[in-house]
């Protein structure tokens, strides 16, 4: 998975990505499932970055009501993969139909996610045992936050601050 990642991601895809982060004026962060964790780091990381985020997490059940809050000046970036969690597809397909930019991890260029989303990342998943890596799709998010941060810091080492900064 890491290698497909590395053969198939350009850095055209990442700056893309970038300014597509940088231009919403909130990111909207959702996956469900397995994909959970990716959508908590870019939380974490892009918060720290200072864009403003909101995760649409499933906790209380108010993830389709709390998307309703997306204007076309905001990004959906959501992620899911086999078994597409239900919720997360439906909310990627009412944020295109309201003129939401969508940023989509998925899979495969066939995910029901795919057909939503206006810049895709297809990350495909190799042979595994019992449970599947997250291994690609956090290098993924990573390096997506990390292209973020460098449009956004003057400095060549882009880094967030941390307590003894101050």
């Amino acid at each position: 998975s890491l290698q497909s990642l590395l053969e198939n991601v350009t850095g055209e895809d990442l700056e893309q990505a970038a300014k597509m982060l940088e231009a919403a004026e909130t990111v909207f962060l959702l996956g469900q499932l397995r994909s959970a964790p990716v959508v908590g780091l870019l939380h974490y990381v892009l918060t720290m970055l200072g864009k403003r985020t909101i995760l649409l997490d499933d906790s209380g059940g108010l993830a389709t009501h709390r998307a309703k809050l997306m204007t076309e000046s905001d990004l959906l970036f959501c992620v899911a993969f086999r078994f597409y969690a239900r919720e997360v597809v439906n909310i990627a397909e009412d944020a295109h139909r309201s003129g939401v930019p969508v940023l989509a991890g998925s899979d495969t260029t066939l995910s029901p996610l795919a057909k939503n989303a206006d810049l895709l990342f297809a990350i495909p998943e190799h042979d595994y045992t019992c449970s599947r890596s997250l291994a690609a799709p956090m290098c993924l998010a990573q390096a997506i936050a990390m292209a973020l941060a460098a449009r956004a810091q003057s400095s060549s080492a882009p880094r967030i601050p941390i307590v003894t900064d101050r």
